[in-house]
């Protein structure tokens, strides 16, 4: 069983992982996610655990879940020690496992400043799916037996869907409301949306008193309505960066703040 220790509560990690668990071409039956996102009914064909984050014994946990589903190989996503240096005990008490680290974009100084820790794992592999910051990079060099440069799967949808005949932009945000209040804002007063409609998809219910807003019902994944519309604005998390790619002549990445993810950094060496 391969185990995929995916800590981070929003939907992106999960769909980085996913995106991870089909390039390599693993078998739904041969995966088991070990998460605390609340976004797990999007992926029902894996195996699940669920994690509560604010228990004190993770460690523990994990150890018992890995023994439980005698697994061999261990996959840790963006935290290579964990958010709160919750793997160190595993890697320690747990060292004949294959472990295995897919790095993306970290505020490295200040994830290390968090866990507190001075810890070197052994991965076998570590995935390096986007620019990272230097200091991170030299590091995982490092700890790492194999480093291996890979381009995540994208999603391919089933049909191309129009929403309106005449133009309209897309906004597109899994996060707070804070954060979609200042896309839908910006897009607003964007020069390339000017006097459009504006189709906001959001699991984030917010109330904008303007007549170019229409909120659509979240449909997961949202790629299939990428291609017919005018412009798109998200904000700069990995995975709806990577996804438009190919439409980078339509997208606008506005980035927010968060804890541990620079945007800006990512929007810089997209």
């Amino acid at each position: 069983m391969n185990v995929f220790y995916v800590r981070g509560h929003g939907l992106g990690h999960l769909t980085r992982t996913v995106k991870l668990i089909k390039t390599l071409d693993i078998e739904s039956e041969d995966v088991l996610l070990i998460t605390a996102s609340k976004f797990t009914s999007y992926f029902s064909e894996f195996t699940i655990v669920l994690i509560d984050s604010s228990q004190n014994d993770l460690s523990t946990i994990i150890i018992d879940i890995i023994d439980k589903y005698n697994c061999k190989s261990f996959y840790v996503d963006t935290f290579p020690l964990g958010i709160n240096g919750e793997l160190i005990d595993v890697y320690k008490k747990k060292p004949k496992l294959d472990y295995h680290y897919v790095s993306r974009v970290l505020k490295w100084d200040f994830y290390l400043d968090t866990i507190n820790t001075i810890y070197q794992p052994t991965f076998r592999t570590t995935f390096l799916i986007e620019h990272l910051y230097p200091d991170h990079y030299n590091w995982i060099k490092n700890v790492s037996i194999k480093l291996r440069i890979i381009s995540l799967t994208t999603f391919k949808p089933n049909k191309q869907t129009k929403i309106f005949d005449k133009p309209y932009s897309l906004i597109i945000h899994s996060g707070g409301k804070e954060d979609l209040s200042k896309l839908c804002h910006f897009a607003l007063s964007h020069p390339a949306s000017k006097s459009m409609r504006l189709v906001v998809f959001s699991q984030v219910k917010i109330r904008l008193n303007h007549p170019a807003f229409i909120f659509m019902n979240v449909s997961y994944p949202v790629c299939q309505y990428f291609k017919y519309a005018h412009h798109i604005y998200t904000a700069g998390g990995f995975n709806l960066v990577h996804e438009l790619t190919n439409y980078k002549h339509k997208h606008t990445i506005i980035p927010v703040s968060r804890k541990f993810d620079d945007q800006k950094f990512r929007k810089l060496h997209t």
